[in-house]
């Protein structure tokens, strides 16, 4: 799939996408873009730090060619219970 002139924003796989690049990450250690067939390049920080909860570590399978990536987080027992935290604490205010 072609990148458009204008788009130079990241965006996110769809779930149905990131679930096939797990699957093929499980099977043969590497992976490829759903889209193109490019290789996705591992990147050490994700973009979505500023979302994670104290703890939580994460890493970007970026694709250059389309300009999306998966993100790959690796939560601990104080990060999952930050994250329950927070969903209570919206359901709440939501109430």
């Amino acid at each position: 799939m072609p990148l458009r002139p204008g788009v130079r924003t990241w965006r996110r796989f769809g779930r149905p996408e990131c679930h096939g690049i797990e699957a093929e990450l499980a099977v043969h250690g590497t992976a490829h873009c759903p889209r193109c067939g490019n290789p996705l390049a591992a990147r050490s920080q994700t973009r979505l730090r500023a979302l994670l909860p104290t703890g939580a570590q994460g890493q970007d399978l970026d694709c250059r060619g389309c300009r999306r990536f998966h993100a790959r987080v690796l939560h601990t027992a104080g990060s999952r219970y930050l994250l329950r935290l927070r969903r209570l604490a919206a359901a709440v205010l939501r109430a």
